[in-house]
């Protein structure tokens, strides 16, 4: 290798030391809430075999579960897999109205989504697992790949395997993963970048042996636009076998391949904090009580037996059983069980409270309140909606800004690479070329809509304080216009926009009702001027038989 790449793979690792090493604090954090809450995942500090017993402290379940729920639910409110939860826009609202325009948006969301949902590339369930990391660890990394020439793939990184740097502004621009591959799979990786050392296992048919790698992807410091070659991409990855501090790959990327996001940032810290570890007081002191409840219930059934020094020492306790000796000469029991007088259903209450603070730190009031109120009015539910909205406001911020946002360039970019892009109309590329703004994302998911729908509850609230002053002067509602109202409440309800009438073809119906009503009237006067003719003609024909008409005296 080149001595280039050696001082450059030795800078790396020096860095990459470095970020261990302010990362300790945060390891030990996280192996106590994957004990609790994860276990499956514990892998910070102790690397464990394949398929061993992880959740052996584990008393109560309820954390994990709480996890899955949550995990869930901001999948299906975010970003849910059976509808379009995103529409690219101009911020124009003229052009964003345009024929060519609407078609283009249309069809590239589509294909953004198609691609995103195709079952070779597994987002589903790799957005689910980093999910789960989110909930738990407050950090999540999702690896977005070209896959071959045709499509994406997406790989959920075990935390345990990244390490990040910010930049000035608070954006996670660098990344660092440290990982194990097999001699087989980096030899199918690197092909014939392949280390020497790792061919030779290959050749002494040891395939399964393992290596550790560095993969290093950060801002180019000599990017340049005007450069076709790697310079001219804006991230740059080195791939570090480490064991021999070789530099054996160099790669140019056009967006940052790994979207990694954080649930909540505290103030100088880089990783993000999670409803695991803000609950982690209560996960723990649930897990205590729970053991200490199993242990109270077992001495109410297996009560310690007290006996005098000099009584029996064996007890037959199976049903019909003889215990000789068991009673004194006056007939007194020589052991007797010893009542505690534990009351075990105080633990219970206990537990089921600190279960219901855990619940709602994993968001479970975002459904629990739809299932405890199945009957509620429309009016209601957009209360709820709006209460939710407020509740989930932070975290959508956070999650568009640093997943989903970053995560549609990268789709975008790698499909434009691969040919798949609709041809962007004349009108739509002058806007962009004039302006320098690229199209921008609509979010149309749930969580999005009910962190709107102040604007509907605002209408209702509106309508219902001026009711009273309607039965005095009814036009004080004409100063509202109504279609506009039906479609912001449609909107934040999430009626689908083909269930609804647009604007030409409102205009066009409300052209042919004009006319029809002309026609009615047209037709409803055709008897009175049939008439009215009948009448003239009729005296007209009366005035001319008259004497005076004919010369008669």
């Amino acid at each position: 290798m080149p001595n280039e790449n050696s001082s450059t793979a030795q800078m790396l690792i020096s860095r990459q030391a470095g970020m261990e090493g302010k990362r300790g604090n945060w390891e030990s954090l996280w192996e106590q809430v994957s004990r609790l809450v994860l276990p499956r995942a514990d892998d910070f500090i102790t690397k464990h075999s394949q398929g061993v017993q992880r959740n052996q402290n584990q008393y109560d379940a309820f954390p994990m579960a709480a996890l899955d729920k949550f995990a869930a639910a901001i999948e299906s409110g975010l970003m849910p897999r059976n509808t379009l939860w995103h529409n690219m826009i101009t911020g124009d609202d003229e052009l964003d109205e345009n024929h060519e325009v609407k078609l283009f948006t249309e069809e590239y969301n589509t294909m953004l989504w198609e691609e995103r949902y195709s079952p070779k590339g597994n987002y589903s369930s790799q957005a689910h697992e980093k999910l789960i990391f989110l909930g738990a660890y407050g950090t999540g990394c999702l690896l977005v790949e070209p896959r071959g020439t045709d499509g994406i793939r997406y790989k959920s990184i075990h935390l345990a395997e990244i390490y990040i740097q910010e930049n000035r502004e608070g954006t996670v621009d660098t990344v660092h993963r440290k990982f194990e591959m097999t001699a087989r799979q980096a030899a199918q990786v690197f092909k014939q970048d392949t280390p020497q050392k790792i061919l030779d296992k290959i050749n002494d048919n040891k395939m399964d042996e393992r290596f550790e790698f560095l993969h290093c992807v950060m801002p180019r410091e000599d990017f340049d636009a005007s450069r076709i070659d790697q310079t001219g991409m804006p991230f740059v990855g080195y791939y570090i076998f480490i064991a021999d501090q070789q530099v054996i790959r160099e790669e140019g990327y056009h967006e940052q391949p790994y979207i990694v996001s954080r649930y909540a940032v505290s103030t100088r810290e880089v990783y993000g904090r999670s409803p695991a570890i803000q609950m982690l007081p209560d996960i723990s002191m649930l897990n205590e009580m729970r053991r200490t409840t199993i242990e109270a219930a077992n001495m109410a059934v297996d009560p310690p037996v007290l006996q005098a020094d000099d009584g029996i020492s064996e007890f037959d306790l199976t049903p019909g059983s003889r215990n000789l000796g068991a009673l004194d000469d006056q007939g007194r029991a020589m052991a007797v069980p010893w009542n505690t007088g534990v009351d075990v259903r105080l633990g219970l209450e206990m537990m089921q409270d600190t279960r219901s603070q855990i619940d709602d730190g994993f968001l479970g009031i975002y459904f629990r309140v739809l299932l405890e109120n199945p009957s509620m009015t429309a009016t209601q539910a957009m209360l709820l909606a709006q209460q939710q909205g407020q509740l989930t406001a932070p975290i959508i911020g956070r999650l568009q800004s640093e997943w989903l946002g970053p995560q549609m360039r990268r789709e975008s970019g790698i499909l434009f690479r691969q040919g798949k892009h609709p041809e962007m109309p004349a009108i739509l590329q002058e806007f962009i070329r004039d302006t320098g703004k690229p199209l921008q994302i609509s979010y149309q998911s749930p969580m999005t809509r009910a962190a709107r729908s102040e604007e509907a509850v605002g209408i209702l609230r509106t309508f219902e304080s001026l009711a009273p002053i309607a039965q005095i002067d009814p036009a004080v509602f004409e100063v509202f216009d109504t279609q506009e109202i039906a479609r912001i409440v449609s909107d934040v309800n999430g009626v689908p926009t083909k269930a609804l009438k647009s604007k030409e073809k409102l205009a066009e119906e409300a052209e042919g009702k004009q006319a029809q009503q002309q026609l009615g009237e047209v037709l409803d006067a055709a008897p009175i001027a049939a008439q009215t003719a009948k009448t003239l003609a009729d005296a007209q024909a009366t005035s001319q038989n008259t004497p005076q008409s004919l010369g008669l005296t």
